[in-house]
């Protein structure tokens, strides 16, 4: 049961994610931006306001959960761990690159 539950939070997860990418782009751009080979890629100074904006919403939501004692950070920082450290195992060239940068 609780594996399931994991699956389903984490559908939830992406699912979440890709609906404030969403509203992001919509917020900065106009509009969802379809990747496409013709289609016009946002500027430097978008990308950058709507990590901006990506980034203030996840922060928001992290403190509203830590302020109404729903999660403590550090529970939060051990299922992030967990899932990085799943991640790595099931598909360790994402962290390749990674692993040059900080050796340098």
């Amino acid at each position: 049961m609780s594996h399931e539950q994991i699956e389903n939070a984490l559908v939830q997860l992406l699912e979440g994610f890709e609906s404030l990418q969403e509203e992001v782009e919509l917020a900065v751009l106009g509009k969802v931006e379809e990747v496409t080979e013709t289609s016009t890629p946002p500027t430097e100074e978008q990308l950058d306001q709507m990590d901006e904006q990506f980034f203030a919403s996840v922060q928001s939501a992290v403190g509203k959960l830590a302020e109404g004692g729903r999660c403590q950070p550090g529970d939060l920082l051990a299922m992030i761990s967990a899932i990085a450290e799943a991640l790595e195992e099931f598909a360790p060239e994402l962290f390749e690159e990674e692993e040059i940068e900080t050796k340098e």
